[in-house]
């Protein structure tokens, strides 16, 4: 079994924790405290309310998971890896998306013990590292976000004056990764919604009870909208006639 660790009070673990639970399926097997354990074939993914990056021993709070009835007997079993869902700054600025071993050779100014490399998993990472290639590879902007704010800013130089007025509703179908300047996104859509009836933001992953909209875009666009929903499933898209109409 390999554990994926994600972290309540880290925005960014919380939405790779989101992303995660929504590009397959998973099975909730038990609970640790509030939050719900979930398993996908030889993946087991769990959440802790403590800062993740300054918790020692992780694997020692399995036995308090409370499994439901039909979970095989013998609980959640010990990992052969733990995978830290978190994001880090680096060094040089850019953007990327990694796998890297954890531990210190020093001191400990960001957690774990000073002195310390824990066990390393050399083939699980190189595995993970070839699979980011090929896909960035395959997808050159994948995982990459989206520049919302100049496309939106394009929409309403080309579109804005002939085709919004107060009797048109705007959707917009996002999950508010902006990978723009979100100065952009702010006066795009400060434009937008002075000339339209009704703004509405369609966010794919707030079909996930745990998801929350703390991604700088996402935030830079909540006090703008007049509808804030989900667009995961048919209920969801039928959820919605009721705002279509002014």
């Amino acid at each position: 079994m390999r554990l994926i660790v994600a972290c309540e009070v880290d925005p960014a673990s919380v939405n790779i924790r989101t992303a995660l639970l929504g590009m397959t399926p998973w099975r909730e097997v038990g609970r640790l405290g509030p939050s719900p354990v979930f398993e996908h074939g030889e993946l087991t993914l769990l959440t802790l309310s403590e800062e993740h990056l300054y918790l020692d021993g992780v694997t020692a709070l399995l036995p308090q998971v409370s499994v439901l009835d039909d979970h095989p007997p013998g609980g959640i079993g010990r990992p052969e890896a733990v995978i830290y869902a978190s994001r880090h700054r680096s060094a040089a600025g850019r953007k990327a998306l990694t796998v890297h071993p954890i531990g210190n050779f020093a001191a400990a100014d960001f957690g774990g013990r000073p002195g310390q490399l824990p066990p390393s998993a050399p083939a699980l990472q190189s595995a993970l590292l070839r699979a980011l290639r090929e896909a960035a590879r395959l997808a050159p902007q994948w995982s990459g976000g989206t520049r919302i704010g100049e496309s939106l800013g394009a929409f309403n130089r080309i579109f804005l004056r002939a085709f919004v007025d107060r009797r048109t509703i705007v959707i917009i179908v996002s999950d508010g990764w902006d990978t723009g300047e979100v100065a952009l996104l702010d006066r795009a859509l400060a434009a937008i919604k002075a000339r339209a009836g009704r703004l509405v933001w369609l966010n794919p992953l707030l079909g996930s009870p745990d998801y929350q909209p703390l991604t700088l875009g996402m935030a830079t666009a909540l006090p703008h909208i007049d509808r804030f929903a989900a667009v995961h499933n048919v209920a969801s898209l039928r959820a919605l006639e009721r705002h279509l109409v002014l």
